[in-house]
């Protein structure tokens, strides 16, 4: 992983391996998965040494993380007793396995951020190679003009690979393209580059296929702004019932309770509970929905 500097992904790698946690056979073999997963998402690392490495953090932090959770309830709210030990140990195993589960889904996460950085490049990267093929210069020249041409993302960063791979490695034009088609996370850019495999095989034209291809793709971004606007309308209103009626309706109702006797807390502690935990909690995972409605479009 990028943010971990490669002695200390080793030492993690060194240490689980140590406490023998690396040899248990059904522990390695159910994070397997995560192979291609990594490859594709460009992390270059091994299944071991991201499993270590994500291990390695979550002992170093959780510790503080509990003490965050103690002083927080425990000096800033001011809850203790029973109380304060169950919120602990629910908000202490759920760091762990939140951050187990981060590192986890990480690798999809950042592979899914390539697919709508190339998804929101590729009309104008099309456009653009078409323009360049029109000068009728080898189809390798134009994935390395544009390679350099680094305002498009990680389409530039895949087109530098495919250049790098023909004049480099060796790799003729078509297995070159058909091998970034394979990784490429981005479903637009693979569909493009096939059908670039085919003209090369067949002798077609370039410049025409790539010009649709760009128009296709801004069409396709126009409507996903469209839907997107058009789901505002039904977001905005699940904000309102859950984030203003809902507190306020849930408010009168535990207080309707409280006065009957029978709550298994006090109203005291209930609403700390729903202003501190329960409503952020929510306020999150809503913002999250909202982030993940919005289409990735360069319009």
């Amino acid at each position: 992983m990028f943010f971990f500097p490669k002695s200390y992904r080793i030492l993690a790698y060194k240490i689980m391996k140590r406490i023998g946690l690396l040899n248990i056979d059904w522990f390695i073999e159910s994070m397997e998965p995560l192979k291609p997963t990594l490859k594709r998402a460009r992390l270059y690392l091994t299944v071991e040494e991201y499993v270590s490495t994500s291990l390695l953090t979550i002992i170093l932090t959780t510790p503080l993380a509990a003490t965050i959770f103690y002083f927080i309830f425990s000096e800033i709210i001011g809850i203790g007793g029973a109380i304060l030990l169950l919120i602990m140990t629910i908000l202490t195993i759920g760091y762990i396995l939140g951050t187990f589960l981060a590192f986890l889904i990480y690798p999809s996460y950042r592979l899914d951020k390539m697919r709508e950085n190339m998804e929101k490049h590729i009309p104008y990267a099309a456009g653009h190679m078409a323009t360049i093929a029109g000068a009728e210069i080898p189809m390798y020249k134009v994935f390395k003009t544009i390679g350099e041409f680094g305002e498009y993302g990680k389409v530039s960063e895949e087109c530098r690979r495919i250049s790098r791979n023909i004049e480099v490695f060796g790799y003729d034009t078509v297995t070159a393209i058909s091998e970034a088609a394979k990784q490429t996370p981005s479903p637009n850019f693979k569909d493009m580059l096939w059908g670039l495999v085919s003209i090369e095989k067949t002798g077609g034209e370039v410049r025409s296929y790539l010009f649709g291809k760009s128009k296709q793709y801004m069409e396709e971004q126009k409507d996903k702004q469209r839907e997107y606007i058009d789901s505002l309308e039904i977001m905005a209103e699940i904000y309102t019932t859950v984030f203003v009626a809902g507190p306020i309706l849930a408010v009168i109702m535990i207080t309707v309770m409280g006065t009957m006797g029978g709550l298994p807390m006090s109203l005291r502690e209930i609403f700390i509970l729903i202003i501190y935990i329960l409503i952020p909690i929510a306020s999150i995972l809503y913002l999250v929905m909202l982030k993940g409605a919005r289409p990735e479009t360069g319009i």
